[in-house]
C-alpha cells in the first residue's frame, strides 16, 4: 500500500524532453516511445500508474514536480511545530515513516500532496506546458465587456489525473486506506474550490475598454494555510464492521460520520520529543525555539520542558547599498549580533 516511488531521476529525465530546444520539433510519436521506455524503467511504478504515465507522459511529470511544492509547503506549514515535515522528501515520499502511520500528521501529509499534484498540473495547463489537457473554451456573450481566455476543464482534468494516478495502486478497504482516500480527496477538493479568476486589461492607455480573464490555482500558500487550519480541527476516525462501511467518528457526537471538509486520522499522535524513528519523531534537541511566543514555537512547548540555551550567533548581510554609473551596484558588509534560543 505504498503511494509513490522515488521519482527525481524520473522527473529530471522528463524534464529534459520537455523543456529540450527541440520539443516543439519531436514529433508526438517519438517523444510518447521515449517517455513509455523512461516510465517502464522504473520498477517502483506500479502497473496502473505505468499505463497512466505512458498515456499522459507530460502531464505525469507535472503531477511529479507537485510533490516538491508539497515537500517545500508541508515544511513552511510545520516549521515551527515539534514535529515539522522535515522528514517528507519529495524524491521517496515512502521513506518517511509517517506514510505507514495513522496521525494527524500523515493525514495532512497526505491531503497537500494530492494537493500539490492537482496544483502543478493545473499551473502546467494553464502555462500551456503540457499538451494532454482538456480544453472546453467557453463562448463569449454578446455585450460582454471581458472575453474568456482560459479552457474550462484544466481543473476537472488536474483532479481526475491526480486522483488516478493516486489511487492507482490500492483500492482496499481497511481503516489505513480509507482515510488515505478520504483526505487525499480533501487535498485535491480543496484546491479545485479556490479557484481565482484574473485578469488582464486591454486598451488605450490602459482604459480597460476589453478584459481577458481565466481561472487559476490560488498561491500553494493559500492552499496550505487552508490545509493547516484543517490540521488543527482533524477528527479522530474509526471503521465499521462492514468491509464496505464507511469512516465513522472515534467518539460521540451529533454526526456519525466525518465531513467531507475534514481531515481525519486514526491514531493519536506522539508528542515528538524524542528520538523515535518508527513513528517519524526526531525529537527537538537543538531546535531553535522562541522564548517570547505564545505558539507552539514557544521555548515551553518546543523543548518539552528540557529547557534551553542562549546563544550569540553573528550574520552578515549587505548594506548601504548605492547604484554606480554605469552600471552596477556597490554595497557594504554589515555584521550584526543576535540572541537566540535553543532547546537542550
Amino acid at each position: 500500500m505504498d503511494y509513490f516511488v522515488p521519482i527525481l531521476g524520473l522527473v529530471s529525465l522528463f524534464q529534459i524532453i520537455l523543456s529540450s530546444s527541440d520539443y516543439n520539433n519531436l514529433h508526438w510519436d517519438t517523444l510518447l516511445l521515449r517517455s513509455s521506455a523512461l516510465c517502464n524503467s522504473y520498477s517502483g511504478l506500479k502497473r496502473k500508474q505505468v499505463a497512466l504515465c505512458r498515456k499522459f507522459p507530460d502531464v505525469a511529470a507535472a503531477a511529479m514536480r507537485g510533490l516538491e511544492l508539497s515537500a517545500d509547503e508541508c515544511r513552511h506549514q510545520m516549521r515551527h511545530n515539534r514535529w515539522n515535515c522535515s522528514s517528507v522528501s519529495a524524491e521517496d515520499p515512502r521513506s518517511s515513516a509517517i506514510y505507514k502511520l495513522g496521525y494527524r500528521e500523515s493525514a495532512l501529509v497526505t491531503a497537500i500532496i494530492n494537493a500539490g499534484m492537482v496544483q502543478s498540473v493545473w499551473r502546467a495547463c494553464r502555462l500551456g506546458s503540457v499538451v494532454s489537457c482538456g480544453c472546453h473554451p467557453h463562448r463569449p456573450r454578446r455585450g460582454r465587456s471581458w472575453a474568456w481566455a482560459g479552457c474550462g476543464d484544466e481543473a476537472s482534468f488536474a483532479v481526475y489525473f491526480a486522483r488516478s494516478f493516486y489511487s492507482a495502486v490500492d483500492r482496499s478497504k481497511d481503516l489505513r486506506s480509507k482515510t488515505i482516500a478520504h483526505n487525499g480527496a480533501l487535498g485535491r477538493k480543496i484546491v479545485a474550490r479556490n479557484v481565482e479568476v484574473r485578469c488582464k486589461c486591454h486598451g488605450m492607455s490602459g482604459s480597460c475598454q476589453m478584459k481577458t480573464c481565466w481561472r487559476a490555482p490560488p498561491d500553494f500558500q493559500v492552499i496550505g494555510d487552508r490545509l493547516h487550519n484543517r490540521y488543527d480541527y482533524a477528527v479522530l476516525v474509526e471503521s465499521e464492521n462492514r468491509r464496505d462501511a464507511k469512516l465513522r467518528l472515534a467518539f460521540r457526537s451529533a454526526r456519525r460520520h466525518p465531513r467531507a471538509t475534514d481531515l481525519v486520522f486514526y491514531e493519536k499522535s506522539p508528542t515528538f520529543c524524542d528520538l523515535d524513528p518508527a513513528r517519524d519523531s526526531w525529537g527537538t534537541q537543538d531546535r531553535a525555539c522562541n522564548k517570547t511566543s505564545f505558539n507552539v514555537d514557544n521555548c515551553g512547548a518546543l523543548c518539552c520542558g528540557r529547557g534551553y540555551n542562549t546563544m550569540r550567533v553573528k550574520r552578515t548581510e549587505k548594506c548601504n547599498c548605492r547604484f554606480h554609473w554605469c552600471c552596477h551596484v556597490k554595497c557594504e558588509e554589515c555584521v550584526h549580533e543576535d540572541w537566540i534560543t535553543i532547546c537542550k
